[in-house]
């Protein structure tokens, strides 16, 4: 502990003139210490939970008053109970101790996490670092589409209507813990991340349960049996309407890896477009029961190739796609001229 006085020492009295002398002492009226520090896990598979218990003690002579004990690394570690205090302020009394546990939780996904359980005094902030290194328990998700495409639109406010859903599954024969969800530019609201302003967003869908928290909603993400799947709904938030591409790769992170999915939309116009050989389709009177066809002619343009990311018919009005030469799995290259 350091102690600090300050003493004023005449030096001529009958001048008036004096000086300050100022100095330090350290003393040792406590010592607070952690073990072990720093606090290795050690290499581990992802997917299942280790806790380990760290001791705090007090091996000063004076008693310590605790503001706060944390642990911090993400996503990917925990307080996990010990008998040191959760609430605050405390006293932690000369020559005793408390634990605390510390877990690397089953959703933290495969890599290198870095973390650290931090102990805030009066007079000291003890930092002491948390390690671990994962692997997959598993091969990643497999998702519905590797790329998502929302077309073009020439002011962006079309966009902002349209999504899209992507399923992932899980094929191992092993449970598989989302952990969260990334990419740049994206909000997604999982995973701590509850940002709306960005190109593409998620907030709908099986993958995350919201909850509503004390600073706004919080997502709690799913855990997959084996064959297990889920889904979320993603949709461009043209906020801005500036011409160009938006294109960005979302990256689902489990505890059996990563799973990419690449987002496609434009703000434009463009003369390469594809182009129907009808504006309307009418269907003119039909019988209640029976059914009835029509065809649209798609046309690509005469020079370059144009990739296609869905081909579809809106669903609720009655209407549904009935066969035709159009692809019907994407993404798909449609050669110019055809």
């Amino acid at each position: 502990m350091k102690l600090a006085f300050t003493k004023t020492l005449a030096l001529q009295k009958s001048l008036g003139l004096f000086a300050a002398l100022c100095g330090s002492a350290i003393g040792a009226a406590h010592a607070l210490v952690v073990s072990p520090n720093p606090i290795a896990l050690g290499s581990r598979v992802a997917g299942t939970a280790f806790g380990i218990e760290v001791t705090i003690s007090n091996q000063g002579a004076a008693a310590v008053n605790l503001n706060a004990i944390e642990v911090g690394g993400g996503l990917s570690f925990a307080r996990a109970g010990g008998t040191c205090p959760e609430s605050f302020p405390a006293t932690l009394a000369p020559g005793s101790s408390c634990t605390v546990g510390v877990e690397l939780v089953a959703s933290a996904p495969p890599g290198s996490p870095i973390g650290s359980l931090q102990v805030v005094t009066d007079l000291v902030n003890l930092i002491a670092p948390i390690t671990a290194t994962l692997g997959p328990n598993g091969s990643p998700l497999t998702a519905s589409q590797a790329i998502v495409g929302f077309g073009l639109d020439t002011n962006g406010i079309k966009l902002g209507e349209r999504s899209q859903r992507v399923t992932f599954t899980n094929t191992n024969s092993n449970t598989v813990y989302l952990s969260r969800i990334t990419g740049s530019p994206i909000s997604v609201g999982l995973g701590g991340n509850t940002s709306t302003i960005a190109s593409y967003k998620s907030q709908e869908g099986s993958c995350a349960t919201p909850r509503l928290g004390r600073y706004g909603f919080i997502y709690t993400l799913k855990v997959l049996a084996p064959g297990e799947s889920c889904d979320l709904v993603f949709q461009p938030a043209m906020y801005y309407k500036t011409d160009g591409a938006y294109d960005t790769t979302m990256t689902l992170l489990t505890s059996a890896g990563s799973t990419a999915v690449e987002f496609k939309a434009a703000i434009g116009t463009s003369n390469n477009a594809l182009v129907f050989d009808q504006s309307a389709l009418a269907f003119g009177f039909i019988e209640a029961h029976t059914s009835s066809t029509r065809t649209l002619t798609l046309n690509a343009p005469s020079s370059g190739a144009t990739s296609l990311f869905a081909v579809e018919v809106g669903t609720g009005s009655g209407f549904s796609r009935a066969g035709g030469t159009c692809p019907t799995t994407f993404p798909t290259i449609l050669a110019a001229g055809t």
